[in-house]
């Protein structure tokens, strides 16, 4: 089942009022490959906000900077009324890790299946 279905499914139907992703890419020690990792799953919480989130809703996620995130950004902002950069104050200064905070969720929410049809081989 997809993410979103079993969260929705545990909500029983309920649509949150916010979604906060803390995900991160196991670093392999490039931090070319980590940042990409890392903005896949960013990537994939997007598209479960996409399904399960409440309109005018909060979405906060974690990224690593290393050039992608600029693109990601333009794609909160399209959902979003508001999106900020935040820097957490127990955050190194010199980590490349960094939030987005989503505020105002704009688009009407995709309805999900409960049932999954099994793929054909």
């Amino acid at each position: 089942r997809r993410s979103s279905d079993l969260i929705l499914a545990a909500l029983a139907g309920r649509r949150p009022d916010v979604v906060l992703s803390d995900m991160a890419a196991n670093f392999m020690g490039d931090p070319i490959t980590d940042h990409l990792r890392t903005m896949s799953l960013c990537e994939q919480a997007v598209h479960c906000v996409h399904q399960i989130l409440k309109p005018n809703g909060t979405f906060l996620t974690k990224i690593i900077v290393g050039g992608e995130e600029k693109e990601f950004e333009m794609t909160l902002r399209k959902a979003f009324k508001t999106v900020k950069r935040v820097k957490p104050a127990a955050s190194r200064k010199d980590s490349s890790e960094l939030y987005f905070l989503a505020l105002g969720y704009q688009l009407q929410p995709v309805t999900v299946s409960t049932t999954i049809t099994p793929l054909k081989s």
